[in-house]
């Protein structure tokens, strides 16, 4: 279940868990908060990209990787073409949608996980996770025809940010498996995302809000949405940092577990901070998309647990007794244990015992 064991390794992620849950609940409540009143999904994401390169440097602890020019195509470009994307898609749909159904559609990742990883790396599920994308595509149909609020842009833009950052994360933990620490990976996304996104939203916001009166127009609010677009980027980069860390720790099941759950507490919380009007049906359709991503994570779950046992029985098949010896005992009896393997008692607890009778052997690796 975790990358690193012990009981350390098991607080450490469960910490980093719960800054991960509070940094996206608050990141996605500002934002929310934000946008009623100054709609621009440009601004938000820009105001997140400059706080995460500010934060950033605080939790690098290692030297930045020499970066080849094979990184720039084979890892860099397209990291940052999905950052950009799955953020900006992100921030327009929380935009015209309410933040619960937007986190409600965005909880289907599992169906673009099964998909792509069919797809892409040929990788087989087994019946019952793809059993389970029929209640969760259910839900989400049931939820945005009974949203009172819904549209479609925003059920569109929900559905993209959710497919670009699933390719993100296989992309991502790919990158990590290859020895690029989590920290400087983001460092290398976040500045380049900037980068290329400032010259555009200068042209397209930014020019108004510094010189022209798009501030201005909001009167006494403008000190709200420049406090909110700060705090918003702290939690942004909180949520960011914490999550790539996360990811480090644990496996990719865990990691979409732990995401489900997160999704769970938003879609709640936000229902209760800006009192979404909601029906019956729309509760029904967020608790059967609820439903089929726990039985997802469950088939998951199962199918990791059945390759472990696997693996552990080809592994842990015993070499063929030995003959016994009475002079090669005596022998053993005489010298140091230096080898790999040792032979103890069956049902001892003292395993340096060489006290064997004859036909009772066990050979333990070590």
């Amino acid at each position: 279940m975790f990358d690193e064991g012990g009981r350390w390794g098991f607080v450490r992620a469960v910490l980093t868990c719960a800054v991960w849950y509070i940094g996206s609940m608050f990141n996605s409540i500002f934002g929310k908060s934000v946008m009623k009143k100054f709609p621009s999904p440009m601004t938000v994401t820009i105001a997140q990209l400059l706080m995460v390169n500010l934060m950033l440097p605080f939790f690098l602890k290692e030297k930045m990787p020499r970066i080849q020019q094979r990184d720039w195509t084979g890892w860099i470009l397209p990291l940052t073409f999905l950052k950009l994307l799955a953020s900006l898609s992100s921030q327009l749909s929380i935009l015209k949608v309410p933040v619960s159904y937007a986190h409600t559609v965005k909880a289907c990742m599992p169906i673009f996980t099964v998909i792509l990883s069919r797809i892409f790396l040929k990788q087989k599920h087994s019946t019952m996770a793809y059993l389970s994308l029929v209640p969760i595509m259910t839900g989400v149909i049931i939820a945005s025809v009974t949203e009172i609020e819904f549209n479609l842009v925003g059920l569109i833009s929900a559905l993209v940010s959710t497919l670009t950052f699933a390719v993100q994360n296989i992309l991502s933990k790919k990158v990590m498996k290859s020895g690029i620490n989590h920290i400087a990976l983001l460092v290398f996304v976040s500045r380049i995302s900037f980068l290329c996104l400032f010259p555009v939203w200068f042209y397209e916001d930014g020019y108004g809000i510094f010189f022209g009166d798009s501030f201005a127009k909001l009167g006494d609010e403008a000190f709200t949405v420049t406090y909110e677009l700060i705090l918003g980027g702290i939690c942004n980069s909180f949520q960011t940092i914490f999550a790539f860390t996360f990811l480090s720790y644990v496996t990719p099941v865990t990691y979409s577990v732990a995401n489900v759950a997160k999704r769970i507490v938003i879609i709640f919380v936000s229902m209760f901070i800006f009192r979404n009007p909601v029906t019956l049906p729309n509760i029904i359709g967020v608790l059967v998309a609820i439903g089929g991503i726990g039985m997802y994570n469950k088939a998951k779950l199962d199918e990791r647990a059945r390759m472990l046992m696997e693996n552990n029985e080809k592994s842990g098949e015993l070499p063929p007794l030995p003959q016994y010896s009475p002079m090669k005992a005596q022998q053993q009896q005489q010298q140091p244990y230096f080898g790999k393997t040792h032979r103890r008692r069956m049902g001892s607890s003292n395993e340096d015992s060489t006290d064997v009778p004859r036909g009772h052997y066990q050979v333990m690796h070590v």
